[in-house]
């Protein structure tokens, strides 16, 4: 077996805790649990990836364990919540009176930028932490 490159120097990493009944494999993707603070392997849902586990190769970690998780994006900035909320997990869309989840990926031809991926939830009006990432989603 050959070593995989790495290059983690500027990375956003930050450790979380597995969510309960879950596991977490390091070189495995996760996505959120039921909190800002949990992830979980992500099984089907692939689209709302949020990182990478670290870690010795091999390792599973169970509920209630602490892993680290290196994010696709290197700088977490502060976006206003528009109307329709944000939900932590989901890529998020500019709206005119901030940012909300985007729709779910769809086969037509309308392009939508997405701004990143939310690290938290919340309401209209609040200040949420967004992993910058800008790309663009079929949605319609």
């Amino acid at each position: 077996m050959s070593t995989a490159n790495r290059h983690e120097q500027y990375g956003y990493i930050r450790p979380y805790t597995v969510a309960s009944g879950e596991t977490a494999t390091v070189g495995k993707t996760v996505i959120f649990g039921a909190t800002d603070l949990e992830v979980k392997d992500p099984g089907a849902a692939s689209d709302l990836v949020i990182g990478v586990v670290r870690g010795k190769t091999g390792t599973v970690y169970t509920a209630g364990q602490v892993c680290e998780v290196i994010h696709p994006f290197t700088v977490v900035v502060a976006m206003k919540v528009g109307t329709a909320g944000s939900t932590r997990g989901k890529k998020q869309v500019v709206v005119s009176d901030g940012i909300t989840d985007a729709a779910t990926l769809g086969g037509g031809s309308t392009a939508v930028s997405s701004v990143g991926i939310c690290l938290q939830s919340g309401v209209a009006g609040d200040m949420v932490g967004v992993g910058l990432m800008l790309d663009s989603r079929v949605t319609t």
